[in-house]
């Protein structure tokens, strides 16, 4: 009897110790992880992914093959010549983005350009487009940038996938926000759009406000000018260092100069109005007369003196 009291005892002392095990008495189980939210990498280059976006979408894909005009006859240009090229065409487009079309380009969108300048940042938008900008020179980074955009697939692969590669090239890490340390120079040639999305309530100066568009580099406001960009970019040469050092600047073709008014062609004492911003001046009775952001009257003999263009190539009479 007392051997089978002793055994009874130990099978309670076993049973206590487990049970303080089991009901956390000892050491602590080990916690179950909580999976932390999975970072999805951009894969490859980004050309399987497909394009997430609505807006304009039809006008942001177009083919690459369009055999639209070439600004420059094809040649690059730098940032200024874009825009003396682009901002005119403020007055010929829809103000508000209800009166944008969106299923086909505008007339004023239907340019092919070949814009040279220096790669400042890029970042994965939500629609999967590549938003890269672009400034004339290679610093400082607070200088005015023009956004040119690539698109997912097959017809943008090879820009995309050459631009993936500056970014990793420069150290990139975090695609959707790159700052490049060395910014490298390229051509990119793409089709003009109007990045209607963005404009603003009673602004109508689509070449300098920039709906607050832009990677800002840890800056109040963003140094992209206007909300003209090249979309979709169709095809992005790098330029080596020799080519950075020898090749002179690019030179705008410039349109066939204004002819001087005369008694037959428009009077020279006539008051106009210049956009100061875009070098375009007004005539009395037109849409734009006095009506611009920026500008100032004086004569047409003056205007055109001073290098000014007349609105549509229509000198005032």
């Amino acid at each position: 009897m007392r051997g089978i009291a002793h055994t009874i005892i130990l099978l309670l002392l076993l049973l206590t110790v487990t049970g303080c095990s089991l009901a956390g008495g000892g050491d602590a189980a080990p916690a179950i992880p909580v999976a932390a939210s999975p970072v999805v990498p951009l894969r490859g280059d980004g050309c399987d992914l497909t394009f997430a976006g609505s807006d304009r979408k039809a006008v942001k894909l177009r083919p690459a093959n369009l055999d639209y005009t070439f600004l420059n006859g094809g040649r690059p240009v730098g940032l200024p010549d874009f825009f003396a090229a682009v901002c005119p065409l403020d007055e010929r487009v829809p103000t508000r983005r209800g009166d944008v079309p969106q299923d086909e380009a505008l007339p004023e969108e239907r340019l092919k350009v070949k814009l040279r300048g220096f790669v400042m940042a890029l970042k994965l938008e939500d629609d999967n487009d590549l938003h890269v900008q672009v400034a004339d020179r290679p610093e400082p980074f607070d200088q005015e940038q023009v956004v040119v955009e690539i698109p997912p697939g097959a017809e943008y692969c090879d820009a995309r996938t050459t631009m993936m590669g500056l970014f990793r090239a420069d150290g990139g890490t975090n695609v959707h926000r790159h700052i490049f340390n060395k910014p490298p120079q390229v051509d990119v040639t793409g089709y003009l759009f109007l990045d209607a999305a963005h404009m603003r309530a009673r602004r109508t100066d689509f070449c300098t406000d920039n709906g607050g568009r832009g990677v800002r580099a840890g800056r109040g406001t963003s140094p992209v000018r206007g909300i003209w960009e090249l979309h979709p970019v169709v095809k992005l040469e790098v330029l080596s260092d020799v080519t950075r050092r020898s090749s002179p600047g690019p030179t705008l073709t410039p349109p066939p100069a204004a002819k001087s008014p005369n008694q037959e062609e428009g009077g020279p004492n006539v008051r106009v109005w210049v956009n100061t911003n875009s070098g375009v001046y007004h005539c009395p009775g037109t849409r734009w007369y006095g009506r611009t952001k920026e500008g100032v009257f004086m004569t047409q003999r003056e205007a055109l003196e001073k290098g000014n263009r007349p609105a549509y190539g229509n000198v005032c009479r």
